[in-house]
């Protein structure tokens, strides 16, 4: 337990690295190559090992197993996305289509780490976090996972209606600025308020 902010740490500045998008690219003929100053891989690899340290916490719930294993999992596909972005070419529309699935999965694995927080928390009297980690829960689950969802599955109507449709990139001003509204606004804010619970947690005395 005396490690867990150590761990959140790693999550924290993981997460702050791969937000930072500072990049060089290049690109002819649509195929070419970005470097990130500070590239994702880092900051994935370090939120793995982050949640990787938090699933060794000694938490005798199943409910916490389960949920940090998604996380966990989650994780790791967050670290092949980031090598996947090295390169630069036009992304078929059915691979495209699998990295929103691979996308959700990735929401879906953020929820349960809140999850497995609020097991966590409960576990060892964490009161100021329980609410926290809940109130984070819900607000990735109705902010992020449900709306990229529905447009998730608005994209497939138009794949199987044999309309050209881009990665999250629909041919009508009302997609396209549903999407700018939604990822420049709204789904900022359940990721802000996670940031701030693990700066808080990571300080919390009791831990010291």
């Amino acid at each position: 337990m005396s490690e867990l902010p150590k761990h959140l740490n790693l999550i924290f500045w993981g997460v702050i690295i791969i937000i930072i998008d500072f990049h060089i690219s290049s690109t002819t003929n649509g195929f070419g190559l970005k470097l990130d100053i500070l590239h994702d891989i880092i900051g994935a690899t370090m939120v793995f090992k982050g949640v990787s340290g938090i699933s060794k916490v000694q938490v005798d719930n199943p409910i916490f197993k389960a949920a940090i294993r998604h996380a966990l999992v989650a994780s790791a596909i967050q670290i092949l996305f980031s090598f996947y972005d090295i390169v630069i070419y036009n992304v078929p529309l059915l691979v495209g289509v699998l990295i929103d699935l691979l996308d959700l999965y990735i929401l879906w694995g953020i929820i349960m780490f809140c999850k497995s927080m609020i097991v966590l928390s409960e576990t060892y009297n964490l009161e100021p976090f329980i609410k926290k980690w809940n109130t984070a829960k819900q607000l990735f689950l109705w902010l992020n996972l449900i709306p990229l969802g529905i447009l998730q599955v608005i994209s497939l109507v138009y794949l199987l209606s044999n309309i050209a449709v881009g990665q999250w990139h629909m041919e009508s001003v009302f997609g396209v600025t549903l999407s700018l509204i939604l990822t420049t606004t709204i789904l900022l804010i359940p990721l802000i308020y996670a940031l701030v619970i693990l700066y808080q947690m990571r300080k919390f005395k009791r831990f010291y």
